[in-house]
């Protein structure tokens, strides 16, 4: 029997496995794993996995609250510099920034905005947000879709395993729950 009914949207993301990074030393730092799962239009990819750190989460929280104006992006829990060992510091951080993105993924505001997009979605692996850039023809309108192209830079794998500064990748993400195709993008 075939059904008319469109499938419920949904977005389930899931922080989780807070990891001491650079135990023991002066910039040691929590990570915790990220996984997305969704049926979602507005994302390209319907699962992922990511880590990020507390700087990353205010980082997005920075950007979604500039881009969504006067509408107020939900709070992170509060910053702390001097409980990693505690964990129910940690848990409770976890808890915290699990409502965190409960809140913003329901937020249609911060649901369409590509730095989202970015955080759970784009590995961070040899970079920080900071090197994440709109790249040459960044956007795109081809009449009925509006695509964001979106550039990362950093550290990526080179010939012989070795590590070199400055390789691209990019990231394609639907603008307002559009579809995105990127062989509609030019390249460089």
């Amino acid at each position: 029997m075939i059904s008319n009914q469109e499938d419920d949207e949904f977005v389930a993301v899931r922080v989780q496995d807070p990891r001491i990074q650079n135990e023991g030393s002066w910039n040691s730092y929590v990570d915790y794993k990220i996984f997305l799962h969704t049926n979602s239009k507005a994302f390209t990819a319907k699962t992922s996995c990511v880590r990020r750190r507390y700087s990353e989460f205010a980082w997005l929280k920075k950007k979604l609250q500039k881009n969504a104006g006067l509408v107020p992006v939900p709070d992170l829990p509060a910053k702390s510099f001097f409980s990693f060992s505690n964990e129910d510091f940690l848990e409770g951080r976890r808890k915290g920034l699990q409502t965190f993105l409960d809140k913003v993924v329901h937020m249609t505001v911060c649901l369409s905005d590509s730095q989202l997009h970015l955080f759970l979605q784009t590995p961070a692996a040899g970079r920080t947000h900071r090197g994440l850039r709109a790249g040459p023809h960044a956007v795109h309108r081809d009449g009925r879709h509006t695509h964001l192209r979106l550039v990362q830079s950093g550290l990526r794998s080179g010939a012989g395993g070795r590590l070199h500064q400055g390789a691209e990748s990019d990231c394609f993400v639907r603008v307002h729950g559009e579809p995105s195709a990127a062989s509609a993008l030019p390249t460089n």
